[in-house]
């Protein structure tokens, strides 16, 4: 069988990664061998280093690339997304492109476009959407109508090229789409920056024209990681820490559901009883961990998958299109958001650390 032929373009700290998992794809059982045929990278030292490990020709640019290739692994800044993706679909090219597809609506609608033209498929690397973890979530609520999702890292000075609503929030806003089955009407949002022209916390608050509300809130500035999930549907409760696969539910009995059981109906003895039991009986919670695997090599074989068999791949580029548009409402939110305090005055969008001290000891950093 012949193997599908794959370019690698930026070989930055997750283009490595890429790399790594592009000699990992199994060819067993009919599966489709994997090539990985070349690496473009800016960088010289990057392209010597990297071509001399994995014996691999290296090109400073697309254009400066005459390999002949199926398919191709983007994972340059953000900012150069467009006119990488752009070149690489004029060329009939099939693409996975890291998060965001875009920093515009524009750009990534064009993408959208293009690829339907062209008739290539693109992956926009929402990784998230293969964890495990998260899909055992989803499965378990019913008519999801309220959710929060919480993501939050260290300061790592990677992706500084935007703030934390396009660097870690994309991740949930994309969760948060695939979960909801409607459109966004209200969107409402502040921002906090610390160490740039971005904003390195926020928090969004997004109604949907069903009713559902979902609570986002992201940090790239915190003591401690935590990637998690709340979600509230009609037929119960669940949490899911995506990082140590953990899962806490709670099933809603049916006649509790369908509002059988109103508390102040019942008798004296009755709502003792309930009120006992209520975490024993009626809401147990159940807690469980979910098994681990690679989501990014399962986000690589299903892009693969894609071209080969011609079916729909699960993060299309119109669902990217989608994750950039509402991320674009946050930030027009962020930026349009102020408040007053009699003390300080007009403050926010983007609140500064000196914006936080009094004014007779205002924070400095040497």
């Amino acid at each position: 069988m012949k193997p599908l032929s794959v370019l690698l373009v930026g070989a930055g700290h997750l283009g490595k990664i890429h790399l790594k998992l592009l000699h990992e794809h199994a060819t067993e059982n009919g599966a489709t061998p994997i090539q990985c045929v070349g690496i473009v990278d800016p960088c010289p030292t990057t392209r010597e280093a990297l071509g001399a490990q994995w014996e691999l020709p290296t090109f400073a640019s697309v254009d400066a690339c005459h390999l002949s290739f199926d398919a191709a692994i983007v994972a340059t800044p953000t900012k150069t997304h467009f006119e990488t993706a752009r070149q690489l679909l004029q060329r009939r090219k099939h693409l996975l492109i890291e998060k965001p597809l875009t920093f515009t609506v524009r750009e990534s609608q064009q993408l959208v476009d293009l690829a339907k033209q062209q008739r290539c498929v693109v992956q926009v690397g929402h990784v998230e959407r293969f964890n495990p973890v998260y899909q055992a979530a989803r499965q378990q609520i019913e008519n999801p109508r309220y959710a929060e999702l919480h993501r939050a890292g260290r300061f790592t000075g990677r992706s500084t090229d935007v703030g934390v609503v396009m660097d870690l929030m994309i991740h949930d806003i994309d969760l948060m789409l695939n979960l909801m089955d409607a459109d966004v009407q209200r969107v409402e949002a502040m921002g906090v920056s610390l160490f740039g022209d971005h904003e390195d916390m926020a928090q969004a608050r997004v109604t949907f024209t069903n009713g559902a509300v979902v609570n986002l809130w992201a940090s790239r500035c915190s003591y401690t990681a935590e990637r998690s999930l709340k979600l509230v549907g009609t037929n119960g409760f669940v949490h899911a820490d995506l990082t140590s696969r953990q899962i806490t539910s709670v099933t809603v009995p049916e006649e509790v559901q369908a509002k059988r059981v109103i508390f102040n109906r019942l008798s004296a003895e009755a709502k003792q009883r309930l009120t006992a039991e209520l975490f024993e009986t009626v809401l147990p919670k159940t807690e469980c961990e979910i098994a681990g695997c690679n989501p990014l090599l399962d986000e690589q074989a299903d892009f693969f998958q894609a071209i080969v068999s011609g079916r729909a791949n699960q993060v299309p580029a119109s669902d990217g299109h989608r994750a950039v548009a509402v991320a674009n409402q946050i930030l027009s939110a962020i930026r349009s958001h102020a408040w007053t305090e009699d003390s300080y005055g007009p403050r926010g969008p983007l609140v500064s650390i000196d914006q936080f001290a009094s004014p007779a000891h205002h924070l400095r950093v040497a």
